[in-house]
């Protein structure tokens, strides 16, 4: 007996049924399902965050992260120029080494606590704030991500990342 697509989908229903699951309906109306995200979560992804002059950044490169803060903003607010900022360990935070990895392991590693201050001799980083395009398949059904970005760099998904908020952390255990 050959089994056509309403026989696999009242097949699967059935099994659904028994394990208190969504059933399913038509193929085209399935894919179409699982492709709808919710529409503040996809606004969120794509529009700009609203920066202002001293708010805190981070640029997230390998597994360290570095602070910065924000010394200009264009009218826009797509456009932003910011300056590395100082960052010392605290003397409050002793790494806990022990044996193993390449010369030890840090066991206390996510739990350092810096002492980040404005630096008027940092470094200065322009950004700008993209949009993406990027597989909906792999990004909960979002097709575009919204993404800041070093101006001049070309903008691609698993890039070097900047984050809100100008935070440090040193990967000991790298």
């Amino acid at each position: 007996m050959k089994r056509t697509d309403a026989y696999i989908i009242a097949e699967k229903n059935l099994i659904a049924a028994k394990a208190k699951l969504p059933l399913l309906g038509d193929v085209p109306e399935r894919r179409e399902q699982y492709a709808i995200v919710d529409e503040s979560e996809a606004r969120m992804r794509s529009e700009a965050p609203i920066l202002e002059v001293g708010d805190g950044m981070s640029i997230l490169g390998s597994s360290d992260v570095y602070p910065y803060e924000v010394i200009e903003v264009s009218k826009s607010g797509k456009k932003v120029k910011m300056r590395a900022m100082k960052s010392t360990l605290s003397p409050d935070w002793k790494p806990e080494v022990i044996v193993g990895g390449f010369a030890g392991h840090t066991v206390n590693n996510h739990s350092q606590k810096w002492i980040i201050d404005s630096d008027e001799d940092g470094s200065i980083l322009e950004i700008s704030h993209r949009t993406i395009k990027c597989n909906p398949h792999h990004n909960n059904g979002v097709s575009k991500l919204s993404k800041w970005m070093p101006v001049g760099e070309k903008a691609r998904v698993g890039q070097m990342v900047v984050g809100e908020g100008a935070r440090r952390f040193h990967d000991y255990n790298f």
